[in-house]
């Protein structure tokens, strides 16, 4: 039996004047690990976070694995997790609530493409 829900992980954590904020997939869950985009730099190490991925993005960006991506073609990659640091300032609930809200979207976005079905008319 395939499970059709999924589980989205967020730690907030205070580090003096600022938030990390550490979202990701759990196992077993419908939506596959890596959903979450960041800037390609073409080295070894990840660049800015960007977003949760679409249906689309799922299949374009490549999975960053600590190997450096030619930077050509790929502007970005997907991500088993999304890390993004705030100033203590700066509204952590309006990024968690935005994560959580583009995860949503996949999934249902997912669910839909899932299957289709198509009535043929032969004559």
């Amino acid at each position: 039996m395939t499970t059709t829900s999924s589980q989205l992980q967020i730690t907030t954590q205070l580090d003096g004047d600022t938030y990390t904020i550490t979202a990701q997939i759990l196992a077993g869950s419908y939506l596959p690990a890596n959903i979450f985009l960041y800037k390609n730099t073409g080295t070894t190490t990840l660049g800015d976070y960007y977003g949760v991925a679409d249906t689309t993005e799922l299949t374009r960006f490549q999975v960053f694995t600590g190997t450096a991506i030619p930077k050509f073609g790929n502007e970005f990659v997907r991500f088993n997790q999304a890390k993004i640091t705030l100033n203590v300032q700066e509204d952590s609930t309006a990024v968690i609530n935005n994560i959580t809200n583009s995860v949503k979207r996949l999934s249902a976005a997912l669910k839909l493409a899932a299957s289709t079905t198509q009535v043929i008319t032969i004559t």
